[in-house]
């Protein structure tokens, strides 16, 4: 509907759309903020988490020069990424990695 009223959407606001979903996945599994750059981020989560605690021992175990915990509610993520979408891209596989199992946990 907004493209047919306005036209095609510029590139910030798409990326505007794509934030807002991920925020909204964000709070359902129970992460407080994602902080994301050029270089990696930070993962803050509730007290407790609705993810899937297994997939986030095996990022950690088999990619530790990407994840890595930073305290008992932060992890932090080392990536290079050129662009917004770029971050959300990387953001949103992981967030699916985190939740994989967590409909049937």
């Amino acid at each position: 509907e907004l493209i047919d009223r306005f036209g095609l959407l510029p590139e910030p606001t798409k990326t505007l759309f794509d934030v807002t979903e991920l925020k909204l996945r964000c709070a359902g599994l129970g992460i407080k903020r994602i902080e994301a750059n050029a270089a990696g981020g930070r993962m803050l989560f509730t007290d407790n988490p609705a993810i899937d605690t297994m997939a986030l021992l095996t990022m950690i175990q088999t990619e530790s020069k990407t994840y890595k915990f930073d305290g008992k509610t932060t992890l932090r993520f080392a990536v290079l990424t050129e662009s917004a979408a770029e971050r959300i891209e990387f953001i949103d596989a992981m967030l699916q990695r985190l939740a994989a199992n967590e409909a049937g946990s």
